[in-house]
Parts: structure tokens; sequence; C-alpha cells
């Protein structure tokens, strides 16, 4: 019985560690979400991301994709996609607020910040303007002037974006594709229920650590 607890306990924890995510993920683009601007696609879009139906919100409009194109991404929570060259958009300057009237100074964390914090706009069902959403965020990392006329909220979801440089939300991360890709991938943001990879090894070691010590204590007793 003592050691069917303990193994127990470090099964559970296993099942912890084991389901958190690679460092080297698959990005699938399956297709565009029905709204559009213009003729360009706005999100939420539909994909997979290893294999799992996810959705998607573009913030890269330089690379154009198709349907069924598949590339390499690493992912990255919003507190890390903007340090250290961690997402497509960190290299400094930051490019809308480094040429923006008077918002100099914001680094590239801040930026996704505020791009993270539009993107949860739709995730959350808070907003339905994927155009006026979608645009801001592409003039947040491309700068003001775009190859195309955005919708007119673009500029007030912007400035009201612009705001919020210090959002944090541990459900947000951002898929950036790996360099050296044979096919361009595009960098999206995507909203998680679960838990960060830190929290999942913090529970994992603290529930075999736990059962080490239980089965250990019955066996002294």
């Amino acid at each position: 019985m003592k050691s069917r607890v303990r193994q127990l306990f470090v099964v559970v924890a296993l099942m912890f560690v084991l389901s958190l995510p690679a460092i080297a993920n698959t990005i699938m683009f399956d297709g565009p979400s029905g709204t559009n601007y213009g003729g360009v696609y706005t999100g939420l879009y539909s994909g997979k991301l290893d294999g799992v139906i996810t959705q998607f919100i573009c913030d890269d409009p330089h690379d154009s994709i198709s349907d069924g194109q598949s590339w390499s991404a690493v992912v990255f929570p919003l507190s890390t996609v903007g340090i250290a060259g961690n997402g497509v958009f960190s290299g400094p300057p930051a490019p809308y607020l480094a040429t923006a009237d008077g918002n100099i100074g914001y680094t590239p964390q801040e930026v996704y910040n505020s791009v993270g914090w539009l993107a949860y706009q739709l995730f959350s069902g808070a907003s339905t303007d994927a155009n006026g959403i979608s645009f801001a965020i592409w003039g947040l990392t491309s700068g003001p002037v775009l190859p195309w006329t955005g919708p007119p909220s673009a500029q007030g979801w912007m400035a009201v974006a612009l705001t919020h440089d210090g959002y944090t939300n541990p459900n947000i991360w951002f898929a950036v594709p790996r360099a050296g890709l044979g096919v361009p991938g595009q960098e999206f943001v995507y909203a998680t229920s679960t838990p960060e990879p830190s929290t999942f090894v913090l529970m994992g070691v603290g529930t075999l650590l736990l059962g080490v010590y239980a089965g250990k204590r019955k066996l002294s007793v």
C-alpha cells in the first residue's frame, strides 16, 4: 500500500512534467477568418499549434502565407517575448513608437505588451472589431505607414493600447518563426488557459518531492 501511494505521486508528477509544451513548435495555417478590410483578412485566424486547433492573431504583416502552409516556431509568453531578441519585432528601435508623435522611449517589451492587450480584446470577446484591432496591431509592429489604409477605428485602438504598455497576461503567448526557415512564416499571438511552463515545472517537482517524502515518512514509521 505504501509503495502504491508513492508510485501514484510519481506518476502524477511525471504527467505534469510531460505536459510541458515543446520549445520548438510547428505552426500550420488553416485559413483566415471571414472578416476582411479592403481585401486584407483580419483575425481571428484558424490554424494548428503542434496539431492542436488554435485561434491566432497575426502581428506580422511583412510575410504572406497560404492555406496549409506550416513552419517551425518558438513560443514565448507575453512577459518575455520582447526581451533579448525574442520576437520578430524585439530589435531596437521599436518600429512604431520610435517614429510616433512624441511617443519615443517605449521598449520592445512595452510594444508587445500593448499588442497583447489588443489581442486579448478579441480573444476574450470584449470587442468584435477585428478590423480595427488587427490594423492597430500591425501599426504598432510595423509603423504608422502601411501599404494599405486601415479602418478609422485603428488609430483609436493604437492610442488606447499605448496606455497599456505595462499590460501582463500569462495566458497570452507569441509563436515566433525560427530563423533559417525554408518558407516564410508569420508571428502569431494566441491565447491559452493553461499555466505557464514554469508553473507546470514547479507543480511537477513539488508533487514529485511530496511523493518521495511521503514514501520515506511512511517507511520510517
